[in-house]
């Protein structure tokens, strides 16, 4: 810690943020630490103070869409996609909300087909409302955003578009927010498995009811900061309102070579001196230095019978002394009447 004494250190973790953000015990000494690289997310190895002021963590704009799904093998085929009459030229759709450049968020639509045997069409399409070009359809379909499914005897993927690749889908999106209209995004339903054993992301057509198995995408909203955590690393961790945890410094421990020759200062406070020689300062769980336990109280590093059984020798030693103190002053007092 860096404070009024200098570098001090102490074996109480009770800190807080003072006014500017900083973290500091309870007697305003400054935590020493390391900040974060932007780029690696690993501390920086700079020792300074701790200041924490990031209320926000930016949004995410999405750039992949992954789909597992299981479409049901019984279904009838009918005729192609028409996005002006959705209900009744899809088997199935799958709602997947998306986030542009800003973190607002988007509904994409991705709708399927059974158009032959064993063969699918999808569709990923947006509202008219968010498309940035409309078309007066409920839904206007991505470019890059149609695609042939095409399954084996065994209900495995085969082929997609005749070839083994997803492509990416170019959502175009409407702007009045501000948000980049032209937003590409990786699609994928799975591996390719035909020929080879089941894969728990792939996609399948099963004689079963079509279902999707997962749906996930990579962006997110803007958050804003909710909660701070200490792990075993010593890693400060804000917990933000979108989900996402991000490292924003890591603190310093400091290891002498005679703990026990440190000086205190009162407050929990220790300061280096001859005897303890020069203090060791890396981050936790490096070197020989331990791991950080976050909120949690350090248990007593001695043996409490022993030192009961040392307490009980104490009190017996004062007690007997207190009889010899005892016994010397009526002998005194006895010469005294004696000489009287």
């Amino acid at each position: 810690m860096q404070g009024n004494f200098g570098r001090s250190y102490t074996r109480s973790g009770i800190f807080g943020f003072d006014s500017n953000g900083i973290l500091v015990d309870p007697n305003s000494n400054r935590v020493q630490g390391y900040g974060i690289d932007p780029t690696t997310g690993t501390a920086n190895g700079v020792l300074g103070d701790i200041q924490v002021n990031l209320p926000l963590s930016p949004p995410q704009q999405t750039a992949s869409i992954q789909l597992g799904m299981n479409l049901d093998a019984s279904e009838t085929a009918i005729p192609a996609f028409d996005p002006a009459d959705s209900q009744r030229t899809s088997h199935f759709r799958e709602v997947v909300q998306i986030f542009d450049s800003l973190g607002t968020a988007r509904q994409a639509t991705v709708f399927f087909t059974k158009t032959a045997a064993s063969t699918w069409e999808y569709n990923v399409a947006l509202t008219d409302a968010d498309s940035g070009s409309p078309t007066g359809d409920p839904y206007v379909i991505q470019s890059g955003g149609t695609g042939t499914l095409v399954f084996d005897s065994q209900g495995f993927l085969e082929s997609v578009n005749g070839g083994t690749v997803f492509p990416d889908v170019t959502f175009d999106l409407e702007t009045s927010n501000g948000s980049l209209g032209s937003q590409p995004v990786s699609f994928n339903m799975g591996p390719l498995t035909s020929g080879g054993g089941y894969s728990g992301t792939a996609s399948t057509q099963f004689n079963r009811e079509t279902v999707t198995n997962f749906a996930s995408q990579d962006g997110y909203s803007p958050g804003t900061l909710s909660a701070l955590e200490i792990d075993a690393n010593g890693l400060l961790n804000g917990v933000f309102t979108n989900g996402i945890t991000s490292s924003l410094a890591q603190i310093a421990l400091a290891n002498f070579g005679n703990v026990e020759g440190l000086t205190e200062l009162g407050g929990s406070q220790l300061i280096e001196s001859v005897e303890s020689g020069a203090p060791v300062v890396a981050a936790a769980a490096s070197g020989n230095l331990g791991r950080i336990r976050s909120s949690a109280l350090e248990k007593s590093n001695v043996d409490i019978a022993q030192q009961f059984v040392n307490l009980i020798v104490a009190q017996r030693a004062f007690q007997a002394n207190t009889r010899t103190v005892s016994v010397a002053n009526e002998l005194m007092a006895n010469l005294v009447a004696l000489g009287q």
